[in-house]
Parts: structure tokens; sequence; C-alpha cells
């Protein structure tokens, strides 16, 4: 397994959480079809079990929570870069 999700929170194979050697890079601003290649450092892992490599709360991470009308939106914009429990790359947007 390299990711988990509940919710908002997204999980890493890492560290904490894991025994491979996952992570994530949350990237904005970024355009996801022009994006080719992974960054060679800076992937987050989780030490503990309030720490995640994908920041939760809204505007952190990848979402913006509307608390008026109770909506998750994905932030436009934002690419995360997983690096897989064996130490392979992916990308992906909500």
């Amino acid at each position: 397994m390299d990711l988990g999700f509940s919710a908002t929170k997204i999980i890493t194979n890492s560290g904490y959480r894991g025994q491979g050697v996952g992570g994530a890079i949350v990237l904005k601003n970024t355009d996801f079809t022009t994006l080719d290649e992974a960054p060679a450092d800076g992937y987050k892992t989780e030490v503990d079990s309030s720490t995640y490599a994908i920041p939760t709360g809204s505007d952190n991470g990848w979402y913006h929570y509307d608390a008026t009308n109770m909506v998750i939106q994905a932030i436009p914009g934002v690419v995360l870069v997983i690096r897989t429990a064996d130490g392979k790359y992916a990308k992906f947007a909500f």
C-alpha cells in the first residue's frame, strides 16, 4: 500500500505509518500536464500519529473547506507528488 485515505486526510507508507520509503510533496501553482519529473528531494513523511506528509486543514494542503456551505473543494493548481513505498513516483491532483 502506498496511500491511505480517510475523509480529507491522506497518509503515506512512510515513517510512523509504514515501513516503506514513501513520502509526499504538495506543489502549488503547478500545471499537472506539464509536470514531467518528480522533485529530487523535499518529500515529507509521517513521524508520529499527529503528523501527515500531506498537510491537513483547509488551505494547508490540497483542499479548501467552505464552512458556510459545508463543501470541500480541491485547490486549483495543487499537484501531489508521491514517492511510493518502494521508491517509485506518481503524481495526482483532485
